[in-house]
């Protein structure tokens, strides 16, 4: 998979989804699929994070609350909120993320998943329309020798089960990499799903309202 040893411009997710027009908030009221409490809050916090990173950062006016008996959660943002198709993107999608290679009989073995991404970030590269992902320091050593016996080989990744990308491994997985998408909108949203990891459990119905 391509690597950087230094990435000079990065588009910070926030300000790429930033816009120079006021948008307007949203109010969301999302229904989780679990009785656990502990694990409805762990929920809430990813999409609280994912929320708040996608409408402007430690700046957004992101409030939340959650209902366990309920298994609800509500989420407020006063404004900048994402509209359309990116914002359900952020709460719908599970987001488990997955860099893996295939053998010979099919069966498939991880290198990456997201308790090995430290950061991520979207941008343009040469090509066009880029994710950029960081891995944890030990993580990155792993994935550096494992990946190096592997030269010449497909690496696939995808997320929640779909395959999103895959490439032809010239050189070992390095602690930085990235890896190309269709639009600047999709790899901003990716970025700031692999950024704070997978929800714990699906949201099973939603509903949203315009403030």
């Amino acid at each position: 998979m391509k690597q950087v040893l230094s990435i000079v411009v990065v588009v910070i997710v926030a300000t790429g989804l930033a816009s120079c027009e006021a948008r307007p908030g949203a109010r969301l009221e999302l229904t989780i699929a679990s009785d656990d409490a502990s694990v409805i809050r762990r929920t809430q916090a990813v999409i609280y994070k994912r929320l708040r990173e996608a409408s402007g950062g430690y700046i957004a006016d992101v409030r939340t609350a959650w209902f366990p008996e309920l298994k609800k959660l509500v989420y407020e943002i006063t404004s900048g909120a994402p509209a359309g198709d990116a914002l359900q993107y952020l709460y719908e999608t599970r987001g488990e993320y997955r860099v893996f290679i295939t053998d010979e009989d099919g069966e498939a073995t991880d290198w990456i998943t997201n308790q090995d991404v430290a950061d991520a970030d979207a941008g343009k590269a040469r090509r066009g329309p880029t994710v950029f992902v960081g891995l944890a320091p030990l993580s990155a050593r792993r994935v550096a020798e494992v990946s190096g016996e592997y030269i010449g080989s497909t690496v696939h990744t995808s997320l929640d089960g779909e395959l999103i990308y895959e490439t032809t491994l010239t050189w070992p997985i390095q602690r930085f990499y990235q890896f190309e998408v269709g639009t600047l909108e999709e790899a901003e949203m990716l970025a700031v799903v692999l950024k704070f990891g997978a929800l714990p459990t699906d949201v099973s119905a939603w509903s949203e309202e315009t403030l």
